[in-house]
C-alpha cells in the first residue's frame, strides 16, 4: 500500500462506466481527492490505496450503479491521450477546463470532464456514465467543488509560455493591454440537443468538446487555439499554429446565460445587418467570464443605464459584479473611447471618423460631425454611422449634435433583418443642415414630428433641397410640436414661400426664439414675409433673413417689431445681401432707439448692402447714436471716396457702436489723403469702440484695400485710449506699417489684441513689433507674420536662381589670384543684373520710399557695392565681378539662417506675450526669459542681400565650372572642386562682409544695405563650410 496515497482525503468514490472513445469503455473505481481523479480497476485496488475505502472482500460491497450500454462513437467523444496526466489512471485537478453535463440525446445519464495538460499541450475528454441522475447530479457536484478549489489554491492557473502565446495572439489584434486583459481556458463544445452529424457547418459550436483558451482584450473577446503539440497522439489536439480562431467585439455582445448546474455557459455576439453568432463554451471560471465581461461592456459603455444584451446568471455571478465605471472625471464622458469600442467591434477604423466638439454655440458642448479622414472614401459607411449614432446614444455630455454635410446616403433603405435594437433617446435639437433629404428621410422625420413625446425643441433644415410640398408637409407635421419648438432654420431650400400660408404655418408655436428665413425665395406680391404680429408673439434672440430680398411692407414689419418692447430680447438681427437702401437700414436704426436713450445691446449685420443709396439717411442715423452694439458692414461698395468718408465721420463721433466691422470696403481706388486723414481721425477720436476690423481682401475674385496712405492712418492709434482688440489684415502694410505699429504700440497702453497678419510684413517688421514690445504690457495677441516667412524662403529661393545666372559671350574676369578667366559663352541671364550692381549705389539717393519686403524687383534691391566695380559695360577687356552659383549647401545653409533668425523672434514674441498675459491676470512672471532682454536693432536680424552674403563665399571651396556644367536650379547639384592656378592647388576662401556701421545707415535711405566683396586666401587652413563655420552679425 502507498502510504502517500493511503492517507489522503477522499471526497467521493465509486464504480462508473468511464468512456474515452469506441473501444475503450469498460467499468472502473473513481476516487476523487483534494488534488486528482483516479481511476482503478476494481475496488479492491482502490482500498489498498486508500484507507478512507472498504475492502469488498471483508465488508458489504458498494451498491454498483446501473450499467447502461453506451452508444457513444469516436466522433462523439475524443479519445484519451497516451501522452496526458492520465496514462497511470490519475488526472490531476488543475489539469480540469470544464465539468458538465452531457446532454447529447443518448439515453444515459453522463458527465464529460475536459482537461488539458499544458506541458504537452494535450487536451483530452472523459466521460463518465452513471444509472440515474441523482448519482450523476452528486458527482458532478463533487468535481466541481473540487476542482475550484484546486483551481483557487494553484497560484499558476495557466502555464507561462500559454499565458505568452495568447497575449501575442491579442497584441496581433491589436487589443492587448497588460492592465486590461484576461485570459481562461475554456472548452468549446458542441450546442445541446445538436448531434455532431447533423451539425452546420457554420455553427460556430461544430467542434465538439475543443479546449483553447478565451482571452478579453480591451475591445473584443477572442477563442485561441493552442499551440500545435510535437508528440503525436490519438487525442484530437488542434492543428494549426496558435491564432485568433475567432474575435468578437464586445460591444455586440448579445447575451451570456451561465448554467445553474455546471460549467457550461453561452455567449452570443451579433453586429447590425448579421445574425447573432453563438459561443457554446464551458470552463471552471465560468462565472468569473460571465463578471469581467460585465466590467469590461461598463468600461467601454460607462454612461449607458441599462444593459443592452440579455444575462441570465446565477445570484452568486451576480454578486461578483463590480460598481459601475464613473466617467464624470473625464472629458466628455468618455466619448472618444466609445466610439473606439464601437468601431473596433464593428469592423471599422476608429481613425477614419472625424469630429469637433463646438463650446462656442447654444446648447453647447455641440458634437459634430466632419467628412471622413480617408479622402478616397469621401463618405461614411453604414457600420461607421451606426457607430457614431450609438456611441452618442446615451453620452449625456454633448447638448446638441450636428450631421450638417454629411451624407447619410449609405443608410437609405437599410433594414436589419436579423434583430432589433430599438432605444428610446432623449435628442430634442435635430439638426440636418446640407442633407439633401429624400422622401424616404421626409417620411420618417414627418413620422417623428407628428409624436408629441418627441417634444422637439428644434429642427435645422439648410440647404436640405425641400421643396413647396416637403416644406408644407414638414410644417403641418411640427404642429405637435406647438409647445416646445424653439428654433426653425429653413435656408438655403429651394421652396418658394407663399407669405399668405407661411406666416400662419408658422404662427402656430408660440416659443419660437431662432428663426432662419436666409436665401429664402417668395412669391410676388406686396404681403409681408412675416407679419408683426406673429413676430410680436416670439421672444426672439436670433432672426436671420440674409440674402432674402425683404420688400417695403417687411422693413416696415420688422421695424414695427423693433420698436416695441418685445423685440428686447432679440440679440441677432442678420440682414446683409438683402438689396436694402439706406433709407431702409435707416428706418432699422431709428426703429431700435429707446425712449430713454438707451442703445441695444444686439449685433446688426447690414453687410452687402446698398447704402449708396440713400446714404446720408443712414449716416445721419449713426452719427446720432441709434445704431446697437455691433455692426457689422463688410463688402460695402463706395462708388465714391466722398460717401466712406461722410461714412466715416458719422462713426467717429457715433457713441453707441462698440464692436465694429468695416473689413472688405471697396473704394474706386486707393484711399486718398483726405480718406486716409479721415480714417486717422476714426482711431485717433472715437472713444466707444472696443473693437474694429477694417482688413482688407486679397482672393481670386475681389480685391479691396485702402491702400500706402494707410500706414499713416495707423498713427491715429497712438491717441485711442479705448480700443482692445485691432484687426488690419491683407492691406499690404509692408515694413512701413509695421513701423508705424511699432511706433504705435510704444504709447498705445490699451490695446489688448493686434491682428495684422497676411500683410506682407518682413523680419525687419517682425522685429520692429516685437521691440516695441519691451516697454508695451498691454499687448496679449500679436501673430507671427507666417506669410512673411514663407515669403523670405520663396524670396530667397528666387534670388538665389536668378544669381546662379552665367555671364555674357566673350566676358571676362580676373581670379582672386589676379589673372583673368573667359567666362562661358553658354548664357547671358545674369550679366544685367551684373551691370545693374554697379549703378544702384549711384541711384540709392534719389530714392525716399524703402522697398517693401518681399516684393523685390530684384533679388539684390539693397544699395549695393561690388569691390571694385571695374566698368560699365562688359567687354573682353573689363573685368566684371565674379561669377556667382550656389551649391545644395548653400541653399540649405539661407534656409538654415532664415529660420533661426525668425525662430529668434518668434521666441521673443512668445516671452513678451506670456509676460503680459501674466501682468494682465496677476500671476507671477517667470524669473527667466525677458527681464534682461535687450533691444535688438532691426539691421541685426539682417535682410534677404545680407543672408545671401554670408552664405555666398562662406561656403565648401569650389573651382571654376565647365562650361557644360548646370547649376543647383537646374535640377543638378554642382560639383565641388578645388581651384588651380599654374598647375598648383590653392585654397582659396571668400565671403561676403556686411557693412552697416551706423554712419553708413544715415548715408543711406532706411531698409537699404552696402555690400562690399572680400576675398580671404586661407594659410593652409582647411577650407570651412557653412557646418564647419559660425556665422556673425
Amino acid at each position: 500500500m502507498d502510504l502517500r496515497m493511503s492517507n489522503k482525503v477522499v471526497l467521493s468514490h465509486g464504480e462508473v462506466q468511464t468512456s474515452a472513445g469506441m473501444f475503450r469503455k469498460k467499468r472502473e473505481y473513481l476516487v476523487l481527492t483534494e488534488a486528482s481523479m483516479i481511476r482503478y480497476k476494481s475496488q479492491a485496488k482502490a482500498a489498498e490505496a486508500f484507507n478512507a475505502i472498504p475492502n469488498p472482500a471483508t465488508r458489504t460491497p458498494t451498491i454498483r450503479h446501473g450499467q447502461v450500454p453506451s452508444l457513444g462513437s469516436a466522433s462523439d467523444l475524443q479519445t484519451l491521450s497516451d501522452s496526458s496526466g492520465d496514462k497511470d489512471g490519475r488526472v490531476p485537478l488543475r489539469h480540469v477546463v470544464s465539468v458538465n453535463r452531457l446532454d447529447d440525446g443518448k439515453p444515459y445519464f453522463a458527465i464529460e470532464v475536459c482537461y488539458l495538460d499544458e506541458d504537452s499541450t494535450q487536451s483530452s475528454a472523459m466521460t463518465l456514465q452513471y444509472g440515474n441522475p441523482e448519482d450523476r447530479d452528486r458527482w458532478l457536484r463533487a468535481i466541481r467543488r473540487a476542482t475550484k478549489n484546486a483551481r483557487l489554491q494553484d497560484a499558476r492557473y495557466i502555464a507561462p509560455n500559454n499565458l505568452e502565446m495568447a497575449a501575442r495572439v491579442v497584441e496581433r489584434e491589436n487589443d492587448y493591454d497588460p492592465s486590461n486583459c484576461s485570459i481562461y481556458k475554456v472548452v468549446q463544445r458542441q450546442a445541446a440537443g445538436r448531434s455532431a452529424g447533423r451539425a452546420s457547418s457554420d455553427d460556430l459550436a461544430k467542434v465538439a468538446s475543443t479546449v483553447c483558451f478565451l482571452a478579453i482584450g480591451v475591445h473584443k473577446v477572442h477563442l485561441i487555439q493552442l499551440a500545435k503539440s510535437a508528440t503525436r497522439s490519438s487525442s484530437p489536439s488542434l492543428s494549426s499554429p496558435s491564432s485568433s480562431q475567432g474575435s468578437y467585439g464586445i460591444l455586440t455582445l448579445n447575451s451570456i446565460r451561465v448554467s445553474q448546474t455546471d460549467d457550461s455557459f453561452e455567449l452570443s455576439f451579433r453586429r447590425p445587418l448579421q445574425n447573432a453568432r453563438h459561443l457554446y463554451l464551458a470552463s471552471t471560471a465560468s462565472h468569473e467570464i460571465a463578471a469581467r465581461l460585465h466590467y469590461a461592456e461598463n468600461f467601454l459603455r460607462p454612461e449607458y443605464a441599462t444593459r443592452l444584451y440579455k444575462m441570465d446568471v446565477p445570484l452568486e455571478v451576480e454578486e461578483m459584479f463590480v460598481p459601475g465605471v464613473s466617467s464624470n472625471g473625464e472629458e466628455l464622458f468618455a466619448f472618444e473611447r466609445t466610439l473606439t469600442a464601437y468601431c473596433v467591434a464593428y469592423g471599422a477604423s476608429p481613425a477614419n471618423i472625424r469630429y469637433v466638439v463646438n463650446y462656442q454655440c447654444e446648447d453647447a458642448p455641440r458634437f459634430e460631425l466632419l467628412p471622413p479622414a480617408d479622402s478616397r472614401r469621401p463618405e461614411y459607411g453604414p457600420l461607421e454611422l451606426i457607430a457614431v449614432t450609438r456611441a452618442l446614444r446615451y453620452n449625456e455630455s454633448f447638448g446638441s449634435l450636428s450631421f450638417a454635410n454629411i451624407p447619410l446616403d449609405s443608410l437609405n433603405g437599410l433594414h436589419d433583418n436579423y434583430g432589433k435594437e430599438h432605444q428610446t433617446t432623449n435628442v430634442d435639437w435635430v439638426c440636418l443642415n446640407g442633407i439633401c433629404l429624400s422622401d424616404t428621410d421626409l417620411d420618417y422625420l414627418v413620422g417623428a414630428a407628428v409624436e408629441k413625446a418627441c417634444h422637439f425643441r428644434a429642427i435645422e433644415l439648410n440647404r436640405c433641397g425641400l421643396t413647396d410640398r416637403s416644406l408644407g408637409l414638414i410644417l403641418d407635421a411640427l404642429r405637435a410640436q406647438d409647445n416646445t419648438l424653439e428654433a426653425v432654420e429653413l435656408a438655403g431650400n429651394t421652396a418658394r414661400i407663399n407669405p399668405a400660408t407661411f406666416d400662419a404655418q408658422l404662427g402656430i408655436f408660440g416659443f419660437i426664439r431662432n428663426l432662419n428665413l436666409s436665401y429664402a425665395s417668395r412669391t410676388s406680391g406686396p404681403e409681408p414675409l412675416l407679419q408683426a404680429e406673429t413676430l410680436l408673439n416670439w421672444r426672439l434672440s436670433q432672426l436671420r433673413l440674409s440674402g432674402t430680398n425683404l420688400n417695403t411692407s417687411t422693413i416696415d414689419a420688422v421695424a414695427t417689431y423693433l420698436v416695441h418692447p418685445n423685440s428686447d430680447s432679440l440679440h441677432e438681427l442678420f440682414i446683409d445681401h438683402a438689396y436694402l437702401s439706406g433709407g431702409d437700414i435707416a428706418t432699422l436704426l431709428y426703429s431700435m432707439m429707446r425712449s430713454n436713450g438707451a442703445h441695444r445691446n444686439m449685433h446688426l449685420n447690414i453687410s452687402q448692402n446698398h447704402l449708396s443709396k440713400d446714404l446720408d439717411q443712414v449716416v445721419q442715423a449713426i452719427a446720432n447714436g441709434m445704431a446697437p452694439s455691433h455692426v457689422t458692414m463688410r463688402a460695402i461698395e463706395y462708388r465714391d471716396e466722398s460717401s466712406f468718408r461722410k461714412m466715416l465721420g458719422a462713426l467717429t463721433v457715433n457713441k453707441t457702436i462698440q464692436y465694429l466691422d468695416i473689413s472688405h470696403t471697396a473704394l474706386p481706388g486707393d484711399a486718398s489723403e483726405e480718406t486716409c486723414r479721415a480714417l486717422e481721425r476714426l482711431l485717433g477720436e472715437n472713444d466707444t469702440l472696443l473693437e474694429l476690423n477694417m482688413s482688407g481682401e486679397d482672393s481670386r475674385l475681389a480685391t479691396s484695400r485702402f491702400g500706402p496712405g494707410i500706414n499713416d492712418a495707423l498713427a491715429g492709434l497712438k491717441r485711442n485710449t479705448t480700443l482692445q482688440v485691432f484687426r488690419v489684415e491683407n492691406q499690404k502694410l509692408g515694413l512701413q506699417g509695421a513701423s508705424t505699429l511699432a511706433d504705435v504700440l510704444k504709447e498705445n497702453t490699451t490695446l489688448r489684441e493686434l491682428h495684422c497678419d497676411r500683410n506682407e510684413i518682413p523680419l525687419h517688421g517682425l522685429t520692429d513689433l516685437v521691440n516695441s514690445l519691451v516697454t508695451n504690457t498691454s499687448i496679449i495677441h500679436l501673430p507671427s507674420m507666417l506669410d512673411g516667412r514663407s515669403a523670405a524662403f520663396h524670396s530667397a529661393e528666387q534670388t538665389m536662381k536668378t544669381m546662379s545666372g552665367s555671364y555674357p559671350p566673350n566676358a571676362s574676369t580676373r581670379n582672386f589670384s589676379g589673372g583673368s578667366t573667359k567666362i562661358s559663352p553658354l548664357s547671358t541671364s545674369s550679366f544685367a543684373m551684373k551691370r545693374g550692381l554697379a549703378s544702384v549705389r549711384r541711384t540709392a539717393t534719389r530714392s525716399h520710399a524703402p522697398p517693401t519686403f518681399p516684393a523685390l524687383p530684384t533679388p539684390l534691391h539693397t544699395s549695393t557695392t561690388l569691390s571694385p566695380p571695374r566698368t560699365r559695360q562688359a567687354s573682353s577687356s573689363g573685368p566684371v565681378a565674379a561669377p556667382v552659383s550656389f551649391t545644395v549647401q548653400d541653399v540649405q545653409t539661407t534656409h538654415r539662417l532664415l529660420a533661426e533668425q525668425w525662430d529668434r523672434q518668434c521666441f521673443r514674441l512668445t516671452q513678451y506675450l506670456e509676460r503680459n498675459w501674466c501682468l494682465l491676470h496677476d500671476l507671477p512672471i517667470a524669473d527667466e526669459g525677458v527681464a534682461d532682454e535687450v533691444f535688438e536693432r532691426p539691421s541685426s536680424v539682417g535682410s534677404l542681400g545680407k543672408m545671401l552674403e554670408r552664405v555666398k563665399m562662406d561656403t565648401t571651396p569650389r573651382g571654376e565650372s565647365p562650361p557644360s556644367r548646370e547649376t543647383y536650379f537646374d535640377g543638378e547639384e554642382q560639383q565641388q572642386q578645388d581651384g588651380y592656378r599654374d598647375g598648383k592647388e590653392v585654397q582659396v576662401q571668400s565671403r561676403w562682409v556686411f557693412d552697416s556701421s551706423p554712419e553708413e545707415d544715415e548715408l543711406e535711405d532706411e531698409g537699404k544695405r552696402q555690400l562690399r566683396l572680400v576675398t580671404e586666401p586661407d594659410h593652409g587652413s582647411e577650407p570651412r563650410t557653412p557646418t564647419q563655420a559660425k556665422f556673425q552679425l
